[in-house]
């Protein structure tokens, strides 16, 4: 007799031997025992869940000579001709290969025949696959079945069905098998087979599976040919060519000591084994979650497929990165993926990447600094002192990338020089804006002490005008800076390349320059005089007032009411580099 592989050898022969679908069997057993059963299924799920097991279950159960019952006996003559697949009541179609209106109009023809006894079961597989015309051609048939048919449509991909197909269907989905329950089953069929194999082997094929019983037993029938006897982590790793964690250990100690030469030899070494590019950064991607799991979490048992060892081992080495290391590595090696098929020689591509990881700074929160100087600490935080990690060395010409919590900006930072004495904190600052906003009338009569910058929060309520009366030329006064002179005049300051658009929008008496004077003279509570000028480097725009509601507050602001907070920004280097933050979507 031929060699039967274990997945088909241990496909499951009941209902009670189904893996981790508690819940289909059971609606199912339900069905069959009060008399429900009904006359179309669809059923979805991943590769390898079980839909086209269960679906020849249920044909089982309805044909069965002692049914048709929840259990059947596999024992008749029924059953045993299901299991052997010569069974004339069940008839199994490939999607892929039969999705012709032909081959829908013969199945509609046959469906008529009555059975000798029992159902007629049709099995259709990768529903999906079947032509618009041909799922039209099979609505009436399966909408209005005779007696004696069921119909089973199964499908990866239910989103490729069309509703009038779905409407007709009890809907039953398939989920991918827990890695604790496809371990269980892996090691039964160990122990039924007499195969030994070490727990941190099983625990990479269980991940390797991704939630698939077939592919579990494929991949442990590959790996017992090979090994012959006992299956250990060398064997399962040389006979699916996959890189051993300690590679990937190795590689990212490398990045916590910015070692970019250590990264381009493991890199080597990988390249030298023969590894697949793409599969090195599927591993390292996962290997990078698994890191952030370990930092996120005090439980690390949502490691999936790990060993105790393994696990210990993660926890240890997260503690040496901040959380948003992780996720800006995890970002930068999912980009790198995508860029990959653009080159013939994705090697150079990859070390490169590989060198900037390994030359990436740690995210400090510039909250924690704060604090620091709030509570007159000198020293800047420490790697790993904190849930959002540190400053720390870097090699020349590089730079890092600082999160403002407080503010929403992000902040370069090129040197950490001494800390001065503690200053007001953000917060405070923040409070302060929104006063002067809730009393804008008199703050608008305040901004016109001559020789004096217009403030944030009246310089806002000009846009806010602007925006809704000449809303094409906001932009173009968004990047000026606007102040009262000893004359008391209103100069919107202009770096030299908005020099011809200025004078365009507001240098003669065309609309815009008439709405500009309108807006101002009903902000400012007079007429205002006024006047333009253009400077060579151009001045820093106008800062505007926190957004309402919002917590976020301009850096400039900041800069011009705290004095010593800009000491502290120019001695650290800082530059803010404003962003949109994420904003739901609103229908």
């Amino acid at each position: 007799m031929s060699y039967l592989v274990l997945a088909r050898k241990y496909r499951p022969a009941t209902f009670d031997e189904v893996a981790a679908q508690d819940l289909v069997v059971s609606t199912l057993k339900a069905a069959i025992e009060k008399g429900k059963v009904s006359h179309a299924y669809l059923f979805t799920g991943p590769r390898g869940s079980g839909k086209t097991t269960v679906a020849r279950i249920l044909a089982k159960a309805l044909n069965c000579e002692k049914g048709p019952t929840a259990k059947p006996c596999n024992v008749c003559a029924r059953c045993k001709d299901i299991t052997a697949g010569v069974s004339l009541d069940v008839i199994e179609i490939d999607g892929a290969s039969h999705n012709s209106v032909d081959d829908v109009r013969e199945l509609n023809e046959n469906v008529r025949y009555a059975t000798a006894g029992g159902h007629r079961i049709y099995i259709i597989d990768e529903v999906h696959m079947l032509s618009a015309s041909a799922f039209n051609a099979l609505l009436k048939t399966l909408e209005e079945p005779p007696a004696h048919a069921v119909f089973v449509l199964a499908t990866t991909e239910v989103s490729k069905i069309p509703a009038t197909i779905l409407s007709r269907c009890q809907r039953f989905d398939f989920r991918r098998i827990p890695p604790p329950a496809l371990a269980t089953t892996l090691q039964n069929v160990c122990a039924k087979e007499n195969i030994e194999v070490e727990p941190e082997a099983l625990a990479i094929l269980v991940r390797k599976a991704d939630g698939s019983l077939r592919d579990g037993l494929s991949l442990l029938d590959q790996v017992w040919t090979l090994s012959g006897g006992k299956i250990t982590i060398e064997s399962v790793e040389q006979a699916l060519g996959l890189i051993g964690l300690e590679i990937f250990f190795e590689l990212t100690d490398a990045f916590v000591q910015k070692d970019a030469a250590r990264t381009l030899s493991v890199f080597d070494r990988v390249v030298e084994k023969g590894a697949d590019i793409e599969d090195f950064l599927d591993q390292l991607l996962y290997h990078l979650r698994n890191l952030l799991v370990a930092r996120l979490k005090q439980h690390t048992e949502e490691l999936l497929g790990l060993s105790e060892t393994e696990r210990q081992e993660y926890v240890q080495q997260a503690e040496q990165f901040a959380e948003g290391d992780v996720l800006r590595m995890m970002k930068a090696i999912s980009d790198l993926k995508l860029n990959l098929s653009r080159l013939a020689d994705p090697k150079i591509l990859v070390e490169a990447e590989l060198v900037k990881l390994a030359w990436l700074d740690s995210t400090v929160d510039l909250k924690e600094v704060l604090e620091k100087l709030e509570s007159g600490g000198g020293s800047s935080p420490s790697p790993g002192s904190g849930p959002k990690g540190s400053f720390s060395t870097k090699p020349p010409g590089s730079f890092s990338t600082i999160g403002v919590a407080s503010t929403e900006y992000p902040v370069r930072a090129s040197g950490t020089a001494g800390m001065p004495s503690p200053l007001p904190s953000p917060q405070s600052f923040g409070n302060a804006q929104s006063a002067s906003k809730a009393s804008a009338g008199t703050t608008a009569v305040a901004a016109n002490v001559p020789g004096k910058a217009v403030e944030g929060a009246v310089w806002k309520q000009v846009l806010d005008r602007m925006r809704k009366e000449n809303p094409a030329s906001v932009s173009l006064l968004e990047q000026c800076h606007p102040y009262f002179s000893e004359q008391d005049e209103l100069i919107l300051s202009f770096g030299r390349s908005y020099e011809g658009m200025a004078k365009l929008k507001f240098g003669g008496r065309g609309n815009g320059r008439k709405i500009l004077d309108e807006v101002l003279a009903e902000v400012f509570g007079r007429k205002i005089v006024l006047k333009m000028e253009f400077v060579a480097n151009g001045p820093a725009a106008a800062p505007i007032a926190p957004v309402p509601g919002s917590s976020r507050v301009s850096v400039d602001d900041w800069l011009e009411k705290y004095p010593d907070w800009k000491e502290i920004w120019e001695k650290l280097q800082l530059e803010a580099i404003e962003r949109q933050p994420n904003r739901p979507e609103t229908n």
